[in-house]
Protein backbone atom coordinates (compact mmCIF):
# COMPACT_ATOMS: atom_id res chain seq x y z
CA UNK A 1 0.00 0.00 0.00
CA UNK A 2 2.97 2.36 0.53
CA UNK A 3 3.91 2.24 -3.18
CA UNK A 4 0.81 2.97 -3.99
CA UNK A 5 0.81 6.47 -2.11
CA UNK A 6 4.37 7.44 -3.60
CA UNK A 7 3.98 11.05 -4.09
CA UNK A 8 5.87 10.24 -7.76
CA UNK A 9 4.72 6.92 -8.95
CA UNK A 10 6.09 5.05 -12.09
CA UNK A 11 4.16 2.38 -13.42
CA UNK A 12 3.47 0.44 -17.01
CA UNK A 13 1.23 -1.18 -18.88
CA UNK A 14 2.80 -4.63 -20.12
CA UNK A 15 1.38 -6.18 -23.23
CA UNK A 16 1.96 -9.58 -21.34
CA UNK A 17 3.62 -11.20 -17.89
CA UNK A 18 5.42 -14.17 -19.26
CA UNK A 19 8.70 -13.62 -20.98
CA UNK A 20 10.01 -16.06 -22.98
CA UNK A 21 12.87 -17.57 -24.91
CA UNK A 22 11.13 -17.41 -28.19
CA UNK A 23 8.20 -14.90 -29.37
CA UNK A 24 4.83 -15.83 -29.54
CA UNK A 25 4.75 -16.24 -33.24
CA UNK A 26 7.25 -17.08 -35.90
CA UNK A 27 9.62 -13.89 -36.60
CA UNK A 28 8.34 -12.10 -33.34
CA UNK A 29 11.09 -11.15 -30.62
CA UNK A 30 10.92 -12.45 -27.19
CA UNK A 31 10.37 -10.41 -25.16
CA UNK A 32 7.39 -7.91 -23.50
CA UNK A 33 6.50 -4.42 -24.33
CA UNK A 34 6.16 -1.57 -21.89
CA UNK A 35 4.59 1.01 -21.77
CA UNK A 36 5.53 3.02 -18.90
CA UNK A 37 3.90 6.42 -17.34
CA UNK A 38 4.33 8.63 -14.14
CA UNK A 39 2.53 10.02 -11.97
CA UNK A 40 3.45 13.31 -10.52
CA UNK A 41 1.74 14.37 -7.53
CA UNK A 42 4.35 16.72 -6.31
CA UNK A 43 3.69 20.56 -6.64
CA UNK A 44 7.10 20.66 -8.70
CA UNK A 45 7.79 19.61 -12.03
CA UNK A 46 10.66 16.51 -12.73
CA UNK A 47 13.93 17.55 -14.43
CA UNK A 48 16.43 15.04 -16.19
CA UNK A 49 14.10 12.36 -15.80
CA UNK A 50 15.10 9.04 -16.14
CA UNK A 51 13.76 5.13 -16.28
CA UNK A 52 14.95 1.95 -16.04
CA UNK A 53 13.82 -1.64 -16.25
CA UNK A 54 15.40 -5.02 -14.72
CA UNK A 55 14.03 -8.48 -14.28
CA UNK A 56 15.09 -9.68 -10.59
CA UNK A 57 14.91 -12.99 -8.97
CA UNK A 58 16.41 -15.89 -7.16
CA UNK A 59 18.40 -16.46 -11.09
CA UNK A 60 19.69 -13.07 -11.01
CA UNK A 61 19.33 -9.07 -11.71
CA UNK A 62 19.76 -8.13 -15.42
CA UNK A 63 18.91 -4.58 -17.34
CA UNK A 64 16.12 -5.33 -20.20
CA UNK A 65 15.49 -1.57 -21.05
CA UNK A 66 16.28 2.32 -20.54
CA UNK A 67 14.73 5.43 -21.67
CA UNK A 68 14.55 9.58 -20.94
CA UNK A 69 11.89 11.42 -20.74
CA UNK A 70 11.79 13.84 -23.63
CA UNK A 71 10.70 16.93 -21.61
CA UNK A 72 10.63 17.20 -17.82
CA UNK A 73 7.73 15.57 -15.83
CA UNK A 74 5.02 18.32 -15.13
CA UNK A 75 3.94 19.21 -11.42
CA UNK A 76 0.30 17.52 -10.40
CA UNK A 77 -0.02 15.03 -13.43
CA UNK A 78 0.68 11.90 -15.23
CA UNK A 79 3.30 11.75 -18.10
CA UNK A 80 3.66 8.70 -20.46
CA UNK A 81 6.98 8.03 -20.72
CA UNK A 82 8.37 6.30 -24.24
CA UNK A 83 7.70 2.64 -24.68
CA UNK A 84 10.14 0.06 -24.68
CA UNK A 85 10.47 -3.45 -25.86
CA UNK A 86 12.11 -5.63 -23.67
CA UNK A 87 13.96 -8.55 -24.60
CA UNK A 88 14.57 -12.15 -23.00
CA UNK A 89 18.02 -12.27 -21.35
CA UNK A 90 19.12 -15.75 -22.44
CA UNK A 91 21.41 -15.63 -19.50
CA UNK A 92 18.61 -15.94 -16.86
CA UNK A 93 17.17 -19.59 -15.78
CA UNK A 94 13.38 -19.91 -16.15
CA UNK A 95 11.52 -19.11 -13.27
CA UNK A 96 9.45 -16.17 -10.96
CA UNK A 97 10.91 -12.98 -11.25
CA UNK A 98 9.99 -9.28 -10.47
CA UNK A 99 9.95 -6.65 -13.52
CA UNK A 100 11.13 -3.60 -11.71
CA UNK A 101 11.10 0.12 -12.92
CA UNK A 102 12.97 3.19 -11.04
CA UNK A 103 12.54 6.63 -12.18
CA UNK A 104 15.28 8.77 -11.54
CA UNK A 105 16.16 12.70 -11.23
CA UNK A 106 19.70 13.23 -12.03
CA UNK A 107 21.11 10.24 -10.23
CA UNK A 108 18.84 10.36 -7.33
CA UNK A 109 16.21 7.38 -7.36
CA UNK A 110 12.60 9.17 -6.79
CA UNK A 111 10.00 6.06 -7.35
CA UNK A 112 10.33 1.99 -7.77
CA UNK A 113 7.44 -0.26 -8.67
CA UNK A 114 7.28 -3.84 -9.59
CA UNK A 115 5.10 -6.34 -11.22
CA UNK A 116 5.88 -9.83 -11.04
CA UNK A 117 6.46 -12.06 -14.28
CA UNK A 118 7.88 -15.32 -15.46
CA UNK A 119 10.62 -16.26 -17.35
CA UNK A 120 10.07 -19.56 -19.52
CA UNK A 121 12.04 -21.66 -21.75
Amino acid sequence: MQRAYQPVLIGADLDRTVFGRRGNQTGESPGVHVSPWVVNDQHRKIDDATYEVRLQGAGGKVVVGSGKAAAPLAEDFVTTLPELDCVSPQDLPPGDYELVLTLKEGRQTVSENSYEVVMTE
